[in-house]
């Protein structure tokens, strides 16, 4: 697993973020967490297997937010740039473990859905195989063991209610949105 300092996102982002900082024009970044959005790559194996497969540790908690939420914040910020000027956000809705999302989509699907765990390399084969750049898998990869690995990568929830001006979809809101899209086939 990488350090800390030296994740493959961090080393993408950091040199363009300090540019930034650095030059002359106004900016605010927006850091984000991992996507709610991101379940759609297990709307198959729910809707097939009733089975979400991942490599995180089932409870620890992992920061997410929704993209239609990023897309209200940065729409917010660019209609009254003024007050984020030369501010850092982390726009993270809530931190949600996979023993709560099995939960959610349990109770959203009507049909108990199960939790695999399954080792980091057959995560990233899985990746490629959904589309995923190989680097980009890897990429991913190391940002969920670094949660797995530090339970104190929680970043705050409060910069996203501040931005949006109003409280954040929670994950439970999210699959109840989508819900009729996971929910199992009738068998024919």
């Amino acid at each position: 697993m990488a350090e800390k300092g030296d994740l493959l996102f961090k080393r993408q982002f950091t040199p363009i973020e300090d540019a930034v900082k650095t030059s002359e024009i106004p900016y605010t970044l927006l850091r984000l967490p991992l996507f709610m959005d991101n379940q759609w790559a297990n709307q198959g194996s729910i809707q097939g297997q009733a089975k979400i497969y991942s490599p995180n540790t089932p409870a620890t908690p992992t920061p997410m937010v929704a993209v239609a939420d990023v897309g209200a914040a940065a729409a917010n910020i660019l209609a009254a740039p003024a007050p984020h000027a030369k501010k850092t956000y982390s726009l993270v809705s809530e931190h949600v473990s996979f023993n709560q999302v099995i939960d959610v989509f349990s109770g959203a699907i009507g049909t108990p859905v199960e939790y695999v765990q399954v080792p980091y390399d057959a995560a990233i084969d899985a990746m490629v195989g959904l589309g995923f750049p190989r680097w980009q898998a890897g990429g991913v990869a190391e940002l969920l063991q670094l949660i797995d690995a530090d339970t104190e990568v929680k970043p705050s929830t409060a910069d996203l209610a501040g931005v949006l001006g109003r409280s954040p979809t929670t994950f439970k809101q999210w699959v109840d949105g989508v819900a009729a899209a996971f929910a199992p086939k009738p068998q024919a």
